[in-house]
Order: structure tokens, then sequence, then C-alpha cells
């Protein structure tokens, strides 16, 4: 349930916080290398998925992956730097 009220709005604030902390001279790369990255994790956590309930033959320990993929991008966000959150203003 709590998932479902803060899911649609994950990619918005990724890419918020991206481009608020990626170094100008690199964004259009670290852009490119964040949609591959959603390519590539909207492929594994399915196959995941599937492979570990084939594996066990229960579809409980198969959907435990999901659960899996939280904890480590929960892990993973917790080392990220902190955004600068005040405004930008590039010189006439």
């Amino acid at each position: 349930m709590i998932h479902a009220l803060f899911s649609p709005n994950s990619p918005f604030a990724a890419r918020s916080y991206l481009g608020r902390v990626a170094p100008a001279e690199l964004r259009a790369e670290l852009f490119g290398l964040f949609a591959l990255s959603g390519k590539a994790t909207a492929f594994a956590g399915p196959f995941l998925v599937g492979w570990v309930t084939w594996l066990t033959g229960s579809q409980r320990v198969g959907m435990g992956v999901i659960v899996v993929f939280f904890v480590l991008g929960f892990a993973m966000t917790l080392t990220l730097p902190k955004a600068d959150t005040r405004r930008r203003h590039s010189p006439p």
C-alpha cells in the first residue's frame, strides 16, 4: 500500500535529483546511463522473479526477490550525496 502511494512519483524525483547533483559536463552521459539502467532493471526484475520461482517451485519465494530489490535500493539511496536545494542562477 505504501509503495503504491509513492512509486508513481519516483522516476520524476530521480530525474530532478540527477539534474541537481550531476556536473554540467557529465549531465548528458549520466542521463543516458539513467535511461539504460531503467531498461536493464525492467528486464532483470521479472527475469529474476521468474527464475527464483522456477528454481524453488514457490511463487512466495520468487516474489521475495522484489523485497530484496527494495532493500538494496534503499541501502544505495542512503549513500547518495545531498542535493543542493538552492536555485542555481546562470549568469546572463
